[in-house]
């Protein structure tokens, strides 16, 4: 049967989903939030989910204290979400710029730490000073995207963030996090 979960109703409009099953198949419990794009499970049992929050968004899903409880663009934004084993949100917050950012992928780490991965076309609200690449290629336009990869800690701060590129379209399709804890993206570019 159906237990408790954090948004157990569509609210409106393009939604995403959770639900989770026993090996027998038995429905334990189906949430609902943002539209998703990736899902990790971390050791605990904690449930990560990431994906986009729309221009226009119905619901606000993020909780106090973490890095941002607001929208920062007029286009999509990158939400990430921890809920409990039984899909209660624990926090969740957003990340972007002023333009599109858009998540790939995500990885959990043994230690607590969350890395996030995508491409941007938002020239702020994405680096952080002193990463390795603290300001992106080129300033925003339609087709001028750099990657990004983010890292944050258990309670959903940001550690730190930088962008990945040159002056062409660059996307980071892919993360994963090594024994050493270390993170290792894939992607693509594109000269135009």
């Amino acid at each position: 049967g159906t237990r408790p979960s954090y948004l157990p109703a569509v609210t409106s409009g393009y939604v995403g989903h959770i639900a989770k099953f026993t090996p027998a198949g038995q429905y334990l419990f189906g949430t609902y939030t943002q539209d998703m794009r990736s899902l990790q499970i971390d050791k605990y049992g904690y449930i990560y989910t990431a994906g986009k929050v729309p221009p226009i968004e119905s619901v606000n899903i993020t909780t106090p204290g973490t890095h941002s409880q607001s929208k920062n663009g007029i286009t999509e934004d990158v939400f990430l979400m921890k809920n409990d084993a039984m899909g209660q949100r624990i926090w969740c917050t957003y990340y972007g710029g002023a333009h599109a950012d858009v998540l790939s992928s995500m990885a959990c780490t043994d230690s607590n730490y969350i890395y996030i991965t995508g491409l941007t076309n938002s020239a702020t609200g994405i680096a952080t000073t002193g990463s390795y690449k603290a300001k992106k290629a080129v300033p925003p336009t339609g087709t001028q995207y750099d990657a990004f990869l983010a890292r944050f800690n258990a309670v959903g701060k940001l550690v730190w963030a930088t962008y990945l590129g040159t002056d062409s379209l660059t996307d980071a399709a892919s993360v994963v996090v090594t024994p050493r804890q270390d993170a290792i993206i894939c992607g693509s570019s594109f000269d135009i």
